[in-house]
């Protein structure tokens, strides 16, 4: 748990804050610091960074500024959205005559200068390289700026606390040939976590084709009874979305031998399958357990 600072109006509202946190606090197996519990005045209460907390400011202004609030619905840790690249499609089609001047003129304009600003001065803040990416890559992100490109690449393995945002990130230039051959190198890397690599197939998925290479590499992640099931289930949906009719073959035969959760991954990317395939995949799995039933009816949709 990090620090926590509570505005009081008094003294008196302190010991009553007291009183209700500490047994809260206990439900959770968690204690107060004592060297650092105390009560100050707020005019006393320093930043550990003033130059870098208005570095933040400013870039919190720009993007107020320059963005919707819909922008960023975000999660816990600024988790970012996957975009799913049949609805970009999608979306794309229906809006793109009525739009495309808009959304031009809406990147053009938004050039991120104080958010560019802050992400250059992590050399200077020691420490606080996290919180800073944290804050600045999935702007860039979603503004599509290619700013921390290289920078996510060169450090994607020395960071593995960062591996989704570092690829979620990448995720959104993987056609790009050189990006796509840095994920690829990295799905074949041994030293990554079954956790890291669920991430780096998630940003492969957002392709529109794969390498051979990189299909063989999901397979024989599928086919490793020691991996996650979580793993096993990502890479199952990426040889199925990308793999020829012999790897799909392969998905079929080894359906009946692994997980339920394995094989409504498998089932799952029947989606990306021609007609008589994905028919008869729906007619055989689609109503095995709950999960493939919900499958089947969001197919429906």
């Amino acid at each position: 748990v990090d620090d926590v600072y509570v505005f009081i109006s008094s003294i008196s509202q302190s010991k009553e804050i007291f009183h209700g946190l500490i047994p809260e606090l206990r439900n959770y197996d968690l204690i107060l610091n004592e060297a650092k519990t105390y009560i100050i005045a707020k005019n006393l209460l320093l930043t550990e960074e003033p130059d870098l907390e208005k570095l933040f400011d400013d870039a919190i202004v720009e993007i107020t500024e320059n963005m919707d609030d819909d922008d960023f619905v975000e999660g816990y840790g600024f988790q970012m959205d996957w975009e799913d690249d049949e609805d970009n499609d999608e979306d794309e089609d229906e809006d793109e005559d009525d739009d495309e001047d808009e959304e031009g003129d809406k990147e053009e304009d938004l050039e991120l200068r104080a958010t560019k600003l802050l992400f250059d001065s992590i050399p200077k803040y020691p420490g606080h390289e996290e919180s800073i990416e944290r804050f600045c890559i999935p702007i860039f992100q979603k503004a599509k700026s290619r700013h921390a490109l290289s920078y996510a690449m060169v450090l994607f393995d020395d960071r593995p606390s960062m591996t989704q945002i570092y690829a979620s990130y990448l995720s959104t230039f993987i056609e790009d040939k050189e990006v796509f051959s840095f994920m690829s190198l990295q799905l074949n890397e041994a030293f990554y976590s079954d956790w890291q690599k669920m991430w780096i197939i998630a940003a492969l998925l957002q392709r529109f084709d794969a390498a051979g290479e990189t299909i063989k590499a999901a397979y024989d992640i599928l086919s490793d009874a020691e991996r996650h099931d979580g793993l096993r289930a990502v890479a199952a949906i990426l040889v199925g979305k990308f793999g020829d009719y012999a790897r799909r073959r392969r998905l079929v035969s080894i359906y009946p031998i692994v997980s339920d959760y394995i094989k409504s991954a498998i089932y799952f990317s029947s989606i990306y399958w021609g007609g008589v395939e994905k028919r008869n995949a729906r007619a055989q799995w689609g109503s095995q357990g709950v999960l493939n039933s919900l499958i089947t009816e969001g197919m429906a949709k």
